[in-house]
């Protein structure tokens, strides 16, 4: 994936927001200070596997058809976007973007 033109401006600018440093920064500080604790981690895997048992329970007792690796591939990445970014994330709008990322 390449980066261009106003992806790469929003990243490079100071951020808009009163106290906010660049893009970056910023984005690095909530991830750290989301993950550094021992509890947030235990709360993103229980988030994460209800998320895939959501799915998997979705099947229900006729089953389905799948493609084996790219069904198991979206549900972990979908589970794994809800974990950190909410259900509001981009992957929950765009599911392109598994395939990006991929």
């Amino acid at each position: 994936m390449d980066v261009k033109g106003n992806t790469l401006e929003i990243i490079k600018k100071p951020a808009e927001v009163e106290g906010g440093d660049f893009y970056l920064n910023d984005v690095h500080k909530a991830m750290y200070d989301g993950l550094a604790s021992p509890q947030a981690l235990v709360d993103m895997e229980r988030d994460s596997f209800k998320t895939i048992a959501m799915y998997f329970n979705q099947i229900g007792t006729d089953g389905i058809e799948v493609k084996w690796y790219r069904w198991l591939r979206d549900t972990i990445s979908r589970a794994a976007a809800d974990a950190m970014y909410g259900p509001d994330n981009p992957v929950a709008y765009d599911s392109s973007l598994i395939d990006a990322v991929w």
